[in-house]
């Protein structure tokens, strides 16, 4: 197979938007260093969006608030390294069962959260990166880019096999790279086949039956309606697609005992 262009960028171009993300969080404060009133609000506005992502109720008054300020000043003592911008990264992805065994809401699975994400093996590549002395800092080699690029497919893969979830966001990144260099191959059925599942897919999560008051089914509705009018040629579906694509891929790879550097190297 000949070289995939995919491997031609510089050490940040094009890199999965959950990398970047983490990468750029790191250039904010330590959380030690954070006034506690604004590092409250930090952890206050993890907190909700862990609910939010939920749909369970969110605690309230004084309830609300003491298990904010704990989950805050636990994580200080034990994670006063980790970045402000980092701490709704952590609460997000452990919300959607990223990291170890999801239990709930509560201060105990909040800084698990936090635990999971910390030694999340990219993070701490991505901290050692940016940790580098500017005369440390080289640009990647092909041979170097092409290796990254593998690991972290093989690591996915492995994800994949046990189950992990592994982001939408991410999946998508490495099936458009892998589709457009010729390494999955699908037929045009085979993609709209995809495109029909992932439609099927989102239906039940857009309908507005899951609206918690009035209001919110207001707007659910009107989103799905659009959807609904969209169907398998909205961006939604296409990004599930893909999803969904390179799942299938894995699998088939699993099933036929091949290995990514088989497909690739």
């Amino acid at each position: 197979m000949t070289e995939i262009e995919i491997y031609k960028q510089n050490a940040l171009a094009e890199i999965p938007a959950t990398e970047l993300e983490v990468f750029q969080a790191l250039s904010s404060r330590m959380i030690k260093d954070v006034p506690a009133a604004v590092l409250f609000d930090v952890f206050r506005a993890a907190v909700v969006k862990c609910y939010a992502l939920t749909r369970f109720e969110c605690p309230r008054g004084e309830e609300f608030t003491l298990i904010v300020d704990q989950t805050m000043q636990t994580a200080k003592k034990k994670y006063g390294t980790l970045r402000e911008a980092e701490v709704i990264i952590a609460f997000t992805r452990g919300t959607l069962k990223e990291y170890g065994e999801y239990m709930g809401l509560s201060i105990v699975s909040f800084i698990g959260f936090i635990k999971g994400y910390v030694n999340e093996v990219s993070r701490i590549k991505l901290l050692a990166e940016r940790n580098k002395s500017p005369e440390q800092i080289n640009a990647p080699t092909l041979a170097e880019q092409k290796e990254n690029f593998i690991t972290r497919l093989e690591e996915l893969f492995e994800m994949h096999k046990i189950g992990k979830q592994i982001l939408p966001t991410e999946a998508k990144f490495y099936f458009e790279k892998l589709y457009s260099a010729g390494v999955i191959r699908l037929t045009q059925e085979a993609r709209l086949k995809l495109k029909e599942e992932a439609f099927e897919r989102l239906v039940p999560l857009k309908n507005p039956y899951n609206a918690k008051d009035g209001q919110e089914h207001k707007k659910l509705q009107e989103t799905y309606l659009v959807f609904l009018e969209m169907g398998t040629d909205g961006d939604e579906v296409r990004k599930e697609a893909m999803y969904l694509g390179l799942m299938q891929w894995f699998k088939n790879l699993y099933d036929f005992e091949r290995t990514i550097r088989d497909e690739i190297v």
